[in-house]
């Protein structure tokens, strides 16, 4: 039973696999962005424009993460010898629900006030708020999108795109599966901007159930599958970008970008997304630096546990961590990545690998 959960914390600080592990370090960034854009990274944001600019593009670490889900579903599925459908949902519930079930039970049950967004629109943590997120009825009722953890919304966006990503990962194998699929993203995500909104007209809110709903977001999903598809389908194309030189110009490129433009586009992040998940590798010393040390591992690995707690754990601490402490920001740092770490060990590891939890207890 110790061996096991030894090996629990020290799967926090190595990578899941060889060829892979950049995406981990990938999923350490766009889970620190959110907490960013959350926090302020105590104050950090007041240093200059670019700094500001910088905390102000933290939002776009959840289509980095869409990105990601994407290419890692897709690639997973098309390196598996046969696809079982019953098995992909175990694991993708076994991998998202134990922690966000307990989380949102565990809110409502000490009486949480819920994020800012439960206040703004009325939805407060109540039996019928916690029904809605259990359903995922909250993707229907934006209100409710995002009023208890303050980042769930991502949740039932991204179980809508579990149901279809297989369909997606076969289609892109066909001829002219790729253009079928942008045709896909192109009509879908039209569609979600003629839906009348859940808000009133003249309200500002006008248009952010667009920004909680799986529309905005198929692009991510459609463009991590296709890129699944090409590195699998001619392994020379990934290989031919895994270069440092391409790297550090998409660096580049971001570092001008935040510079020059206050808030970022979707659509420049999810291209950024996909260009560093082509050319990251094993053969690039750059990405390998960027994204395979051991700090980017250790936080990529706990970094769903970062992504769901940072905000709740913020509201218990401070009203807002929000501000000029650096002090006070370090402060909940460390006690951030205490509790996300305890929560990856004792509730993700052992769900997520229940199987060899069993064979180490002997059962």
């Amino acid at each position: 039973m110790l061996n096991w959960w030894v090996s629990a914390l020290w799967s926090t600080v190595v990578s899941p696999s060889r060829d892979t592990g950049y995406l981990t370090g990938l999923r350490a960034y766009a889970a620190f962005a959110v907490v960013a854009i959350h926090t302020g990274l105590g104050g950090i944001g007041g240093l200059g424009a670019f700094f500001s600019n910088l905390v102000n593009h933290g939002k776009h670490g959840v289509p980095l993460f869409f990105v990601l889900s994407g290419y890692t579903i897709a690639l997973s599925i098309y390196k598996s010898d046969k696809f079982s459908y019953a098995l992909y949902w175990r694991r993708r519930c076994s991998r998202i629900l134990p922690l966000y079930f307990g989380l949102i039970v565990f809110l409502f049950l000490i009486g949480y006030e819920g994020s800012y967004w439960a206040k703004e629109l009325d939805a407060p943590n109540d039996f019928f708020s916690l029904v809605a997120h259990v359903f995922f009825l909250n993707v229907y009722l934006s209100q409710y999108s995002n009023n208890i953890i303050g980042v769930e919304w991502s949740i039932p966006v991204e179980f809508f795109y579990y149901t279809i990503i297989p369909s997606m990962a076969f289609l892109a194998k066909k001829p002219f599966g790729w253009v079928l699929l942008c045709v896909f993203a192109y009509v879908f995500s039209r569609f979600g901007l003629i839906l009348p909104s859940p808000f009133a007209d003249g309200s500002e809110y006008r248009y952010l159930a667009w920004g909680w709903q799986p529309f905005r977001y198929v692009w991510c999903f459609v463009l991590g599958v296709c890129l699944a598809s090409l590195c699998t389908h001619l392994d020379v194309v990934k290989r031919a970008f895994e270069h440092s030189i391409l790297t550090v110009l998409i660096l580049i490129v971001f570092v001008v970008y935040v510079y020059h433009v206050h808030e970022g586009s979707l659509v420049f992040y999810t291209l950024i997304s996909c260009g560093l998940i082509i050319t990251s590798g094993r053969c690039n010393k750059v990405a390998c630096f960027l994204f395979e040390n051991n700090v980017a591992l250790y936080l990529g690995n706990i970094s769903f546990s970062l992504y769901l707690l940072h905000y709740p754990v913020m509201k218990m601490m401070y009203s807002s961590a929000y501000g000029n402490s650096l002090t006070r920001f370090a402060v909940y740092i460390v006690a951030l990545f205490a509790v996300a770490t305890l929560s990856y060990v004792f509730i993700e590891y052992p769900f997520f690998h229940r199987k060899t939890k069993q064979r180490a207890l002997g059962l």
